[in-house]
């Protein structure tokens, strides 16, 4: 797959929360759920500034009213679940690259 214009393709990863704690349905999704994103390719059109610049195995940053309505892959292993989703390239806020573990969580507040 190749992605086109100003989209991204990002890996979305999600594992379950390790809790001693019951949550019912009613709870969302963000609370029973770690998330990490990383940056897979990115279309040819985003911009290539050096300040604006994102780059593949970038970790973005979204705001948490981001809509994931693009076209998505999912993938699910032992580990949890894997989302492909091609986003718009506006629809990233930040690049986090300075956390120390491989997995990053992401979800703003």
């Amino acid at each position: 797959m190749k992605v086109l214009g100003n989209r991204i393709l990002i890996e979305q990863k999600m594992t379950s929360k390790k809790s001693q704690l019951l949550l019912p349905d009613t709870v969302a999704d963000k609370e029973k759920f770690d998330f990490a994103f990383k940056v897979l390719q990115v279309g040819p059109q985003c911009p290539t500034n050096e300040a604006d610049r994102i780059v593949v195995g970038d970790t973005p940053v979204f705001s948490q009213y981001v809509n994931f309505q693009g076209t998505k892959l999912i993938h699910k292993d032992d580990a949890g679940m894997i989302v492909h989703v091609i986003v718009v390239y506006d629809d990233i806020i930040a690049i986090d690259n300075d956390q120390d573990s491989d997995e990053k969580t992401v979800i703003s507040e």
